[in-house]
């Protein structure tokens, strides 16, 4: 019955596929009021929509439709002898063993990336952005998804584009610690592209693309390399969870405290890929964004398991959007 459970999956993944990139790119949309699409859905255990999540601005490979995003871990977790449960809160979701016994998670990391930015504004390139009027409707969606849930810490990137989306959840809900994070910054673009047309920092965009790897490590010319910003999110993540007694052993797992502590961290693309490849035990890339690709004000769930006597951290779901309408994603 496991093998067959996984053959259905596996029959539904090469249903998805499609023949195709698709764009997922949005840079307006039609006006909507916030109030007439607002709804609360919980983040529940999915198939992680880093394999939905195709954009044609930066993928020229086939990608999995949003029909995909749709299966659940259902199948596999029957093949490995769990059950997850399905549609509830984000605290509410519970591991069963094969033996029947309840694992309950130690700490959960929930990543929330900022709404969409006004890159350009006026024609003029932007370094350190606000949100567009779409984004700030996006900020307002998932501030209503998230304000009935408990927070025991909420960190946010010191960018004004973050510090702009965690502002309608702020206003609602006051964890008992709220602090800025300079780790939890982008990758940094050089200065000088503020006030710069924006067609030409497009370009520059689009020729770096066509670097070898190597050249992919140092970053644009005048801004941070990409070892440097590796380096600054995994330090700052390290550190931030060593003070809460959260440290990873000598071989790859992680040890968690027996006191439950629930994150929300507000950032970035780039960022919150490199904190999840580094949780997951991913050799890093120079361009984690991309193969994390995310949508913008979209939510993704980490979770503490025990195994082998320590703990791992399992990705429960990815790029998160379904707080928001489908005419107000972007990303």
């Amino acid at each position: 019955m496991r093998l067959a459970g996984t053959i259905t999956m596996v029959k539904a993944v090469r249903q998805g596929l499609s023949a195709g990139p698709t764009d997922a790119v949005a840079t307006t949309a039609p006006a909507t009021t916030v109030s007439s699409h607002a709804r609360r859905a919980p983040l529940s255990p999915r198939v992680p929509a880093a394999v939905v999540s195709c954009k044609a601005a930066r993928e020229h490979t086939p990608c999995l439709t949003p029909a995909f995003a749709a299966v659940r871990w259902t199948a596999l977790a029957a093949f490995v002898g769990i059950t997850t449960a399905a549609e509830v809160g984000l605290a509410g979701v519970v591991f069963r063993t094969a033996a029947g016994g309840v694992a309950s998670p130690l700490m959960e990391i929930v990543l929330l990336r900022h709404a969409q930015p006004e890159w350009n504004l006026g024609r003029e390139a932007q370094v350190d952005p606000d949100l567009t009027e779409l984004g700030r409707q996006q900020a307002e969606l998932a501030a209503q998804r998230l304000a009935t849930e408990h927070f025991d810490e909420v960190l946010v990137s010191t960018a004004t584009r973050s510090q702009a989306t965690a502002a309608p959840l702020l206003e609602r809900s006051r964890p008992a610690v709220i602090e800025d994070r300079v780790w939890l910054h982008e990758i940094r673009m050089p200065a000088s592209w503020q006030g710069t047309p924006a067609a030409e920092v497009g370009r520059r965009l689009r020729d770096a693309r066509e670097r070898p790897r190597d050249a992919w490590w140092e970053g644009m010319p005048g801004g941070e390399s990409f070892r440097d910003f590796h380096a600054r999110v995994t330090i700052g993540l390290s550190n931030e969870l060593a003070e809460r007694g959260v440290q990873r052993t000598d071989d790859g797992l992680w040890h968690v405290p027996d006191q439950p502590l629930r994150m929300l961290m507000i950032a970035h693309a780039g960022t919150n890929s490199v904190v999840l490849g580094h949780l997951l035990g991913l050799e890093p890339e120079p361009w984690e964004w991309e193969r994390f690709a995310s949508d913008h004000a979209s939510l993704t769930l980490l979770r503490s398991v025990p195994i082998a006597g320590q703990h791992i951290f399992t990705l429960q779901s990815f790029s998160d959007t379904q707080h928001l309408p489908p005419e107000l994603v972007s990303g």
